[in-house]
């Protein structure tokens, strides 16, 4: 099994692997920030699921790829959160 380029072991647990490849789950509207974070994220060996600042598709994120640390941009004035 490859992943980023690394080699994993057979017998390494999910566990293991998440805390090997920690997946994070950005809130943000600013293309900027993002860019920026997901550069810096990847080149430390972070997993980056995704982004987005719809409260919907956010739960459903959550929900379905488990991250393992969530980022949020607490520059509120620019949401519009439903």
């Amino acid at each position: 099994m490859q992943k980023n380029s690394q080699y994993i072991p057979e017998n390494m647990n999910q566990l293991e692997l998440d805390m090997n490849h920690p997946k994070i789950l950005t809130i943000s509207s600013d293309e900027l920030l993002l860019n920026e974070i997901k550069e810096y994220l990847e080149e430390y060996d972070y997993e980056f699921l995704s982004s987005d600042f719809n409260k919907e598709n956010i739960k459903q994120k959550i929900t379905e790829d488990s991250p393992s640390l969530i980022l949020l941009d607490t520059d509120q004035e620019k949401y519009k959160f439903n």
